[in-house]
């Protein structure tokens, strides 16, 4: 949970852009987008969950703040101005409803329809894997920080037309009755 509260912390000074491409994420991929970002005056975080070793992460220096795995990471995605991530569906998922936007890069066949249809609400912008260039990338990126208004709104739009899950109070009430049986 520290680790979290200080991702959290560093997200929120702004202009910041949280890399996350979930455990089916390329490793090649996953360091240029690193690299490229790293240079950039964005404050950079990244989630590499089995992406990279411990060792790895730490050849990569302190100026990315570089975390394995958070608990909430829909907390950690609300807080970030700008996401890149994988395409993955719990990923699309949790970055519709974080209200924020992002870039994509898809890893897998699959990951390039999740990030159409994410996309297709004007919150994002999409960079292919085959051809992925650094510059590419961080064109992308800089196309959505000038206009970031733009994209904000549209993610946040998208966000609030989202079936709100209620699974929290469907447990509570489902537990309430378990007590009362007995």
């Amino acid at each position: 949970m520290r680790r979290q509260r200080e991702l959290v912390e560093f997200l929120g000074q702004g202009n910041s852009v949280l890399v996350s491409m979930g455990s089916s994420g390329c490793k090649e991929i996953f360091l240029r987008v690193v690299e490229a970002l790293r240079g950039e005056g964005y404050n950079v975080a990244a989630l590499y969950t089995s992406i990279l070793s411990e060792e790895e992460a730490r050849e990569l220096g302190d100026e990315v703040f570089l975390v394995k795995w958070v608990p909430n990471v829909s907390e950690v995605y609300r807080v970030a101005d700008l996401l890149v991530i994988h395409g993955g569906e719990n990923t699309v998922h949790a970055v519709a409803y974080s209200g924020r936007p992002a870039v994509g890069i898809p890893m897998q066949f699959e990951q390039q329809f999740n990030l159409e249809a994410l996309f297709r609400h004007g919150v994002g912008i999409m960079v292919s894997r085959k051809y992925f260039s650094e510059d590419k990338l961080v064109g992308a990126v800089r196309a959505i920080f000038n206009n970031y208004e733009k994209y904000l709104k549209n993610a946040r739009m998208l966000a609030e037309r989202l079936p709100k899950p209620e699974g929290e109070k469907r447990g509570a009430k489902r537990l309430y009755e378990i007590l009362l049986e007995e």
